[in-house]
C-alpha cells in the first residue's frame, strides 16, 4: 500500500500544490475536492486523500493529476473492484 504524503510545512505544501495543483485540470478554478480534503483532514484520517502518495523512489505525487487541457475522466465507482481483487477503499 503506498506511503500518505503529506507536505512538512507550508513551503513544501505551497511547492506541491505549485508543482501539481497548478498544472492540474481538476483544479482549474482552484476547487479541487483533493486539495480541500488535504485541508481539512489528519493524514491518518480516513478521510485524508488516498491520492496524495510517495512513489516508489520516495517523491510525492498526485495519483488523480490530469493535464490541464485534458478532459477528467469520470469518477470511478466506489462499489467495484480492481482487477486484482483489492477493495478499492
Amino acid at each position: 500500500m503506498p506511503r500518505p504524503y503529506r507536505p512538512s510545512n507550508g513551503t513544501e505544501g505551497s511547492g506541491f500544490i505549485d508543482s501539481w495543483c497548478g498544472r492540474c485540470e481538476r483544479d482549474r478554478h482552484q476547487d479541487c475536492p483533493v486539495v480541500a480534503a488535504s485541508f481539512q483532514h489528519a493524514v491518518d484520517s480516513p478521510d485524508y486523500p488516498k491520492e496524495w502518495i510517495y512513489d516508489d523512489g520516495g517523491s510525492p505525487l498526485c495519483t488523480a493529476f490530469v493535464p490541464q487541457g485534458e478532459k477528467v475522466p469520470p469518477p470511478r465507482c466506489d462499489r467495484t473492484l480492481d482487477l486484482f481483487g483489492e477493495d478499492p477503499k
